[in-house]
């Protein structure tokens, strides 16, 4: 559960359950692990990280994460700017973090799947990653907005809050609704033109003064469904990560991380980009991606669908049906289920080539249509590959890259097997 601790300056700090801090001398708490929502009352707040320590202004709101890998996380709410002291083996690198960016600082030996965020939140780079004496430093800007509808710490219940601490977090949430145009969204002139202009009314007596965009035109992005450009590039890839596997999805997809490499998906679409060993859970079925392989993996009520999109070696993707142990290899699909009827409604739902599909009766009552899919196809018709293809991010494009060498390969080598087609409608 989370917990709450008020100073007597008017700072507050909230933290999520399992985090471990200890208050030190002049203002300053000592952030061993978890996560902390300081906000710094009128003589600032410092936190102290295994990576350096963390400066909040007076009256600013930071949110301070520091993982147990060592990975720090250091994202302004609001207020002025919070500067991190980074300090490694004698060197000292002073980073500053306007309201909306964040700093996130990691060792530079740990791999790239720690430092993917999982909370959902969009973010973009300010600056490629620098290092400090073996310590890596990135820059990112996040959405507030987003941010605020997200965190949960932010979302929490503040009916045991004091008045005083109740109307800080208020306005603090207040700030991060009303910020600039969002990440995933283009500036709108318009918009900008109505920020600019001067408020019509003085604040009464007694009122708050603020400044606040005219949403009239505006959709919260909260509630948004992943929206298609205006160019048609679609948006909105949504990530779990681990030290085991990276989980991409479209934002409808049900899933949780029940252990290190092990997935539990209950519904949707989710691309599987494995470092570790790592088990998808999909009710009665259990699909298993060796270390390198990106698969994807889909549920629905009736069907299981297995795609390899790219591997290092062979048999790296197999799931078991009733006792009975099934390869997917690169550039192939299995799709199961309980009722062949379902199977057949599947194939013919989405325009994705395929070729040498055969069917085949599996252990249990069982059934099971096996065979080549051309990765192509899928870059432009499946949801959460054809997300990933857009995005922007640095990670994001890493694996896309991947995807177009293994399709590249397997159009040279199983050129000789014949052209790819749709299972057509009837």
């Amino acid at each position: 559960q989370p917990f709450i601790f008020e100073g007597d300056d008017g700072s507050a700090v909230i933290g999520s359950g399992g985090t471990t801090f200890a208050p030190t001398k002049n203002k300053t708490l000592l952030l061993k692990e978890g996560k902390l929502v300081a906000m710094a009352g009128g003589q600032g707040l410092v936190i102290e990280t295994a990576h350096g320590s963390v400066k909040i202004p007076s009256t600013g709101a930071t949110i301070v994460q520091q993982s147990s890998s060592g990975v720090v996380r250091v994202a302004n709410l609001s207020g002025g700017r919070t500067n991190m002291a980074i300090t490694k083996d004698g060197q000292t690198k002073l980073v500053a973090a306007d309201p909306g960016e964040e700093i996130v600082v990691a060792d530079s030996s740990l791999g790239e799947e720690e430092l993917i965020p999982v909370d959902g939140v969009d973010r973009e780079p300010i600056t490629g990653a620098v290092a400090v004496a073996g310590t890596r430093i990135q820059k990112n800007r996040f959405d507030r907005a987003m941010m605020a509808g997200r965190e949960q710490l932010l979302t929490c219940n503040t009916g045991c809050f004091t008045i005083m601490m109740r109307k800080k977090f208020d306005d603090v949430k207040q700030e991060m609704t009303n910020p600039r145009p969002a990440i995933s969204q283009k500036p709108d002139v318009r918009v900008k033109a109505r920020a600019l202009a001067p408020a019509a009314t003085a604040p009464g007596a007694g009122e708050v003064a603020s400044r606040r965009l005219d949403v009239s035109g505006l959709t919260p992005i909260g509630f948004m469904q992943p929206a298609m450009s205006a160019a048609g590039s679609p948006s909105g890839l949504f990530t779990l990560g681990t030290r085991a596997v990276t989980v991409k999805h479209n934002g409808r997809a049900r899933l949780s991380l029940e252990a290190q490499g092990t997935v539990n998906l209950k519904s949707g679409s989710v691309l599987i980009h494995a470092a570790e060993p790592t088990t998808v859970k999909a009710g009665d079925y259990r699909v298993f991606v060796e270390a390198g392989t990106i698969a994807v993996v889909s549920r629905t009520a009736d069907v299981l669908t297995v795609r390899n999109l790219y591997e290092g070696s062979a048999h790296s993707v197999h799931f078991i049906v009733g006792g009975k142990s099934v390869t997917v290899a690169a550039g192939q699909e299995a799709l199961v289920s309980a009722q062949h009827e379902a199977l057949t409604r599947a194939l013919k739902s989405e325009p994705v080539g395929r070729r040498n599909m055969r069917n085949f009766d599996m252990p249990g009552g069982h059934s099971m249509t096996r065979g080549e899919v051309s990765l192509v196809s899928l870059f432009v018709n499946d949801e959460v590959i054809k997300r990933l293809m857009a995005s922007g991010n640095e990670r994001d494009k890493a694996i896309a890259g991947r995807l177009l060498k293994m399709a590249a390969v397997l159009n040279q080598v199983t050129a000789g097997r014949g052209a790819y087609s749709p299972v057509a409608p009837q």
